[in-house]
């Protein structure tokens, strides 16, 4: 083990809730409903197997092209451009210079929970959707572990893969 690794170890397996700051616990906490949301989404994954099947007749008038000029911004920039002709020949642009989540471009906090109800509401449904953004945005105000995982269990009606 190196000693980059050894150090960040040594430091995270001796780190105590006490010792983070309230920056930090509001990350892992936006961090933690971001990954659940997505694990969610992917639930039962009809909605991407529809997804595919819309898409694959596109893929073959789908044209991925490196641009210099977003080329040349790189490292400093991230950036990104979609164009989208239309049939009419209409053309739509959109651009960014870092995705959003990137550090210069953040997720807000209801951007977090937007994501996590769009992608959790066919598996929760809606209170259970909101009972679990109530449990996990005060998870450590938790009296105990179950009372975060009640909320993220799945609702009767949900649908299974």
């Amino acid at each position: 083990m190196d000693k980059t690794t050894e150090t960040l170890a040594r430091y995270v397996t001796s780190l105590r809730y006490e010792d983070l700051g309230l920056r930090a616990v509001r990350e892992a906490k936006r961090h933690l409903i971001d990954s659940l949301g997505c694990a969610m989404g992917g639930y039962g994954s009809e909605p991407a197997v529809i997804a595919r099947r819309v898409a694959r007749p596109l893929m073959n008038r789908i044209r991925v092209a490196e641009s210099p000029e977003l080329t040349r911004r790189f490292p400093q920039e991230l950036a990104s451009q979609i164009d989208v002709v239309t049939r009419s020949g209409q053309r739509f642009t959109e651009r960014a210079e870092y995705p959003k989540g990137h550090a210069r471009n953040p997720m807000t906090d209801g951007d977090v929970d937007t994501k996590f109800r769009d992608l959790s509401l066919d598996v929760l449904g809606g209170e259970r959707v909101s009972a679990a953004l109530r449990a996990l945005w005060h998870l450590d105000d938790a009296p105990r572990a179950s009372a975060v995982l009640d909320a993220l269990t799945l609702a009767p009606d949900a649908r299974r893969p």
